[in-house]
């Protein structure tokens, strides 16, 4: 009871003492009406089962007189009920606990502040003030991906005129349909960021009770099936290289990167001039996983990035707007400015969907692995390489060699040797 007590004297913030009043209250009430009624031994197993599922919610409030209004005002007891008791008997002992503790105080003199409606959340409303919440917990890079991704469902709502439905009618229907048309537009890996995104703002909605259901569990990431990845000729690598050399130079220093060292196009987007020791030749690299790695730069790419200004240590290091500068934006949308750009590329030099960014590391971590059984064995080469490409597990890093008849060169051109 004590517990209890102190729980509450701490959500309305009581510092010393209770101020006592002639201002009167009435009707401390929980709802489902029936927990009052009924003494713990009375439920039933159906009923207890019934009291708890998803939907009912369990509330505890009483009525304040409001001295400006000369009418009486309901307060509710914001206590996570709901959220952190699932189990009937616990729950029931907790709020009835909880109702006499809130009666004491009042009897004892306590003056709640003024009446605060219990404002019902709408969707959109609901969504908004967890990415606030979200906010101070997460990177910053991370919010602008929970926010991208939010806004854009928050938007498919609305075009369906959900999105000021009452927070408590969002429901794993209205996700499912939104990740079905993701999945049907782009990729089940997009379909499955947006999941990952939208359950963890979900949650958030869930633990500070503006919804009572966590749902989103009731949605599993679906498998995608990898895309098949070409790798490029020796030819064909020429005449990319002529092509960008003579029409978009920083594209092709941006497959440099991906090529010779082995990055995947959202690592190369996340490269800032402080990333680069030009004098040492090391490259930190911040990999999916949130951990920065540190690699060795070729001379060949060296060659091309020494004269850069490396003053701005914040700045990108690839922009959309060409080298070196500010980009505020997420590293999804970064990645995906590189890839339509390539995409047109593509489309001039003929290259169908098989080909794209993605196949430069392809193409180079099979080469490196050619080069390097020329004096390792192939398990032996397997581990070397991995070395290189930053791979955890050798199974992993398999998958990126094609053992296809392909142009290979006899000495390659970059870090393994």
């Amino acid at each position: 009871m004590d517990k209890i007590t102190n729980k509450l004297q701490e959500h309305y913030k009581l510092v010393h003492e209770l101020v006592h009043s002639n201002m009167k209250w009435k009707n401390i009430t929980i709802t489902p009406s029936i927990i009052q009624k009924k003494s713990l031994s009375k439920f039933s197993d159906e009923e207890k089962k019934a009291l708890t599922s998803s939907g009912t919610r369990w509330k505890l409030y009483y009525y304040y007189l409001n001295s400006d209004t000369n009418e009486f005002d309901r307060h509710y007891v914001n206590f996570p009920f709901n959220r952190d008791y699932k189990d009937f008997d616990t729950r029931y002992k907790v709020i009835n606990n909880m109702a006499k503790a809130t009666k004491e105080l009042l009897k004892g003199g306590y003056v709640p502040p003024k009446a605060k409606d219990d404002t019902i959340l709408t969707i959109k409303e609901a969504f908004n003030k967890a990415l606030l919440i979200k906010k101070d917990e997460v990177s910053a890079q991370t919010y602008l991906d929970y926010s991208f991704r939010t806004l854009h469902f928050v938007d498919y709502l609305r075009k369906t005129h959900k999105d000021n439905l009452p927070a408590n009618q969002l429901n794993a229907k209205m996700v499912r349909e939104f990740l079905n048309l993701k999945n049907k537009e782009t990729s089940a890996t997009n379909r499955n960021n947006y999941l990952r995104s939208l359950r963890s703002v979900i949650k958030c909605m869930y633990q500070n009770e503006m919804i009572d259901e966590f749902f989103i569990d009731k949605i599993e990431a679906i498998k995608a099936q990898p895309k098949t990845q070409k790798i490029y000729t020796e030819q064909q690598i020429n005449n990319i290289h002529s092509y960008l050399e003579n029409n978009d130079t920083t594209m092709l220093l941006f497959i440099y990167f991906v090529s010779y060292n082995f990055l995947r196009p959202k690592e190369v987007v996340r490269l800032k001039m402080s990333d680069i020791n030009i004098n040492e030749k090391i490259l930190t690299v911040r990999i999916k996983q949130k951990i920065s790695k540190l690699k060795r730069i070729p001379d060949v790419i060296i060659d091309k990035i020494k004269d850069l200004d490396y003053s701005e240590k914040d700045a990108y290091l690839f922009t959309n707007n060409g080298l070196v500068g500010y980009w505020n934006n997420t590293d999804e949308r970064r990645r995906s400015h590189f890839t339509k750009r390539y995409a047109k590329i593509k489309k001039v030099l003929g290259f169908d969907s098989s080909y794209g960014i993605y196949s430069f590391r392809h193409t180079y971590i099979t080469r490196a692995f050619k080069t390097l059984t020329k004096r390792l064995g192939k398990y032996e080469a397997y581990d070397e390489l991995m070395r290189y490409t930053g791979h955890e597990t050798r199974d992993a890093m398999i998958k990126y060699i094609h053992n296809i008849d392909a142009d290979i060169v006899d000495d390659y051109d970059g870090e393994v040797v």
